[in-house]
């Protein structure tokens, strides 16, 4: 079983390791949405609350992923009288910018199914 010290282990050496490598932003936001939904306690339930932790990363992650562009798209086309889109582009709100075609966001569905491995393991701990 994962206990305290070792959930805040794991929760800070996540955040490390993304933060070094260019997710800084992302962790940010993490903590902002488990912020404003739910105070953790890590100290009373710690594997709840890094099971927590590590949903919200994926949520975070998973919604700038371009994972399910292709299924996306399909679904829109088959919704559509011609099934004309070939891209999903977002207009930002900025008028001088230039649209943001959703098919160039990363992929990051080799780093979700990671956080999912992670959450399983600390699971089968229990």
């Amino acid at each position: 079983m994962v206990n305290a010290v070792q959930a805040a282990e794991i929760r800070e050496h996540l955040i490390r390791q993304l933060t070094e490598n260019g997710f800084g932003e992302l962790i940010r936001e993490t903590v902002t949405r488990l912020d404003f939904d739910n105070a953790l306690d890590y100290r009373q339930k710690p594997t709840y609350a890094l099971n927590q932790f590590i949903e919200q990363l994926i949520a975070v992650f998973a919604s700038l992923s371009n994972s399910n562009y292709e299924l996306i798209l399909s679904t829109l086309n088959n919704a559509l009288a011609d099934g004309l889109a070939d891209a999903l582009l977002v207009q930002p709100t900025n008028d001088n910018e230039e649209p943001i075609d959703l098919r160039s966001l990363p992929d990051y569905s080799g780093i979700i199914a990671g956080f999912r491995e992670i959450q399983t393991q600390i699971i089968a701990e229990r």
